[in-house]
């Protein structure tokens, strides 16, 4: 089983013991937004540090393009999933 198939089932796995445990609904949602939020602040600090780690070692390059990141983020844009339309379905609950 790939690394992929593996994080995904065990995504399936979580969400639905989430759904079934006492949780409610909205506290499901609020961590699953603050889980993917902390793995966010999480990256972008390591790459602050790797960026301090570069202008110590005396890398003159430009530190602030992230150009090459495009290669590995997934095609998933605001237009595909609004806060809005998230907002609409919690309320929806």
């Amino acid at each position: 089983m790939s690394e992929k198939s593996y994080s995904l089932k065990m995504l399936r796995e979580v969400i639905a013991d989430a759904i079934t445990s006492e949780a409610t609904p909205e506290e499901v949602y609020v961590c699953l937004l603050n889980s993917i939020r902390n793995q966010i602040e999480y990256n972008e600090s390591c790459i602050r540090s790797a960026k301090r780690l570069l202008e110590l070692l005396g890398d003159t390059t430009d530190n602030n393009d992230m150009s090459w990141a495009t290669e590995w983020t997934p095609d998933v844009t605001d237009k595909k999933v609004s806060h809005n339309h998230l907002r609409r379905d919690l309320d929806r609950l």
